[in-house]
Protein backbone atom coordinates (compact mmCIF):
# COMPACT_ATOMS: atom_id res chain seq x y z
CA UNK A 1 0.00 0.00 0.00
CA UNK A 2 1.34 3.21 -0.99
CA UNK A 3 0.39 6.88 0.32
CA UNK A 4 -1.55 6.46 3.50
CA UNK A 5 -0.35 9.73 4.11
CA UNK A 6 2.35 11.55 2.29
CA UNK A 7 5.45 9.93 2.21
CA UNK A 8 4.50 6.89 4.14
CA UNK A 9 4.54 3.59 2.18
CA UNK A 10 3.99 -0.12 3.81
CA UNK A 11 5.79 -2.63 1.93
CA UNK A 12 7.82 -5.66 2.41
CA UNK A 13 11.65 -6.03 2.43
CA UNK A 14 13.80 -7.30 4.93
CA UNK A 15 14.34 -3.43 6.78
CA UNK A 16 10.17 -3.10 6.55
CA UNK A 17 7.19 -3.81 8.63
CA UNK A 18 5.16 -5.88 6.82
CA UNK A 19 1.67 -5.72 8.58
CA UNK A 20 -0.72 -8.34 8.78
CA UNK A 21 -3.86 -8.98 11.06
CA UNK A 22 -2.63 -9.53 14.07
CA UNK A 23 -4.18 -12.61 14.54
CA UNK A 24 -1.81 -14.17 12.38
CA UNK A 25 0.00 -17.38 13.95
CA UNK A 26 3.62 -16.32 12.98
CA UNK A 27 6.28 -17.67 15.06
CA UNK A 28 9.16 -15.55 16.12
CA UNK A 29 7.97 -12.19 14.47
CA UNK A 30 9.16 -9.06 16.04
CA UNK A 31 5.67 -8.19 17.64
CA UNK A 32 3.66 -4.91 15.72
CA UNK A 33 3.97 -2.26 18.33
CA UNK A 34 0.43 -1.33 18.64
CA UNK A 35 0.34 2.03 17.83
CA UNK A 36 1.34 1.00 14.25
CA UNK A 37 -1.58 -0.94 14.09
CA UNK A 38 -4.17 1.62 15.35
CA UNK A 39 -2.03 4.05 12.65
CA UNK A 40 -2.72 1.43 9.98
CA UNK A 41 -6.38 0.40 10.96
CA UNK A 42 -6.85 4.20 10.96
CA UNK A 43 -5.83 4.98 7.43
CA UNK A 44 -5.16 1.98 5.42
CA UNK A 45 -8.04 3.51 3.13
CA UNK A 46 -6.17 6.64 2.40
CA UNK A 47 -3.66 4.59 0.57
CA UNK A 48 -4.24 2.79 -2.65
CA UNK A 49 -2.13 -0.40 -4.21
CA UNK A 50 1.17 0.17 -5.45
CA UNK A 51 -0.60 -1.95 -9.18
CA UNK A 52 -3.99 -2.22 -9.67
CA UNK A 53 -4.29 -4.51 -13.01
CA UNK A 54 -7.47 -6.76 -12.63
CA UNK A 55 -6.66 -8.75 -15.92
CA UNK A 56 -3.67 -11.06 -13.84
CA UNK A 57 -4.20 -14.11 -12.61
CA UNK A 58 -1.94 -15.46 -9.34
CA UNK A 59 1.08 -16.86 -11.77
CA UNK A 60 2.05 -13.60 -13.78
CA UNK A 61 4.38 -11.02 -12.01
CA UNK A 62 2.95 -7.46 -13.17
CA UNK A 63 6.21 -6.10 -12.45
CA UNK A 64 8.11 -8.11 -15.21
CA UNK A 65 5.26 -6.85 -17.35
CA UNK A 66 7.01 -3.41 -16.98
CA UNK A 67 10.33 -4.47 -18.61
CA UNK A 68 8.46 -4.65 -21.96
CA UNK A 69 6.00 -2.03 -21.42
CA UNK A 70 7.37 0.71 -19.38
CA UNK A 71 6.49 2.12 -15.93
CA UNK A 72 2.93 3.69 -16.88
CA UNK A 73 1.25 6.64 -17.06
CA UNK A 74 3.15 9.85 -15.63
CA UNK A 75 2.73 10.53 -12.18
CA UNK A 76 2.91 6.95 -11.69
CA UNK A 77 6.47 5.78 -13.05
CA UNK A 78 8.23 6.75 -10.39
CA UNK A 79 6.45 4.14 -7.56
CA UNK A 80 6.46 1.41 -10.60
CA UNK A 81 9.84 1.73 -11.09
CA UNK A 82 10.28 0.94 -6.95
CA UNK A 83 7.90 -1.60 -7.18
CA UNK A 84 10.07 -3.03 -10.23
CA UNK A 85 13.51 -2.45 -8.39
CA UNK A 86 12.39 -4.04 -5.07
CA UNK A 87 11.08 -7.09 -7.11
CA UNK A 88 14.07 -7.61 -8.61
CA UNK A 89 15.84 -7.94 -5.90
CA UNK A 90 13.72 -10.14 -4.05
CA UNK A 91 14.18 -12.20 -6.60
CA UNK A 92 18.51 -12.15 -6.29
CA UNK A 93 19.38 -9.35 -9.26
CA UNK A 94 22.62 -8.13 -8.45
CA UNK A 95 22.91 -3.86 -8.36
CA UNK A 96 24.31 -4.42 -11.99
CA UNK A 97 21.42 -6.31 -13.53
CA UNK A 98 19.20 -3.91 -11.81
CA UNK A 99 20.44 -1.08 -13.96
CA UNK A 100 20.63 -3.03 -17.09
CA UNK A 101 16.50 -4.17 -16.27
CA UNK A 102 15.33 -0.76 -15.12
CA UNK A 103 17.05 0.66 -18.14
CA UNK A 104 15.41 -1.68 -20.47
CA UNK A 105 11.76 -0.73 -18.92
CA UNK A 106 12.89 3.20 -18.99
CA UNK A 107 13.59 3.60 -22.17
CA UNK A 108 9.40 2.96 -23.19
CA UNK A 109 9.36 5.41 -19.90
CA UNK A 110 11.42 8.59 -19.93
CA UNK A 111 12.48 9.06 -16.57
CA UNK A 112 15.98 11.16 -15.89
CA UNK A 113 19.27 9.00 -14.86
CA UNK A 114 19.28 10.30 -11.48
CA UNK A 115 15.72 9.21 -10.98
CA UNK A 116 16.32 5.77 -11.48
CA UNK A 117 20.05 6.26 -9.61
CA UNK A 118 18.23 7.05 -6.56
CA UNK A 119 15.63 4.73 -6.52
CA UNK A 120 18.32 1.89 -7.47
CA UNK A 121 20.82 2.70 -4.72
CA UNK A 122 18.27 3.90 -2.01
CA UNK A 123 16.84 0.25 -2.27
CA UNK A 124 20.17 -1.17 -2.83
CA UNK A 125 21.39 0.07 0.34
CA UNK A 126 18.11 -0.42 2.59
CA UNK A 127 18.46 -4.85 1.54
CA UNK A 128 22.13 -4.90 1.80
CA UNK A 129 21.72 -3.09 5.32
CA UNK A 130 24.41 0.22 4.08
CA UNK A 131 27.03 -3.03 2.42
Amino acid sequence: IIDIIKGLDIKASKNNYVVVNPETDLDEVTELPEVLWTFYQTNKSNGRKASNNNDLNDFTIHELDMIVDGFGEEGTRNNNMSLLVWTLISLGFSKNQLYAVIGLANSHSGLTDSEIEKTVETSWRKWTNGN
